[in-house]
């Protein structure tokens, strides 16, 4: 699959003018934007909005379930701490 060739032309342009002219003006915060590229495949792939929607759907019905795992990540973490402290210097 070959990326879309406007995105990548905006993101050229985007780099080159942040490099020339030393402006004092930054582009670099528009590049996260890029992070918000999934979200369209999202909203193309109908398959894939049926899987997010269905996990968005299942999250409060296992809030039970991820407190109780966070519970014993956070004893397991507390313990390796105290087992392996110095060792690893």
């Amino acid at each position: 699959m070959q990326p879309e060739a406007s995105s990548l032309s905006s993101l050229n342009i985007v780099k080159k003018h942040d490099d020339s002219k030393g402006s004092s003006v930054s582009l670099g915060g528009l590049r996260a934007f890029r992070v918000l590229r999934p979200l369209r495949t999202i909203q193309r792939i109908e398959g894939l909005k049926v899987l997010v929607t269905a996990l968005l759907t299942a999250m409060p019905l296992l809030r039970d379930t991820i407190i109780i795992l966070l519970f014993f990540f956070m004893i397991f973490a507390v313990a390796g701490l105290q087992l392996l402290s110095g060792l690893l210097k």
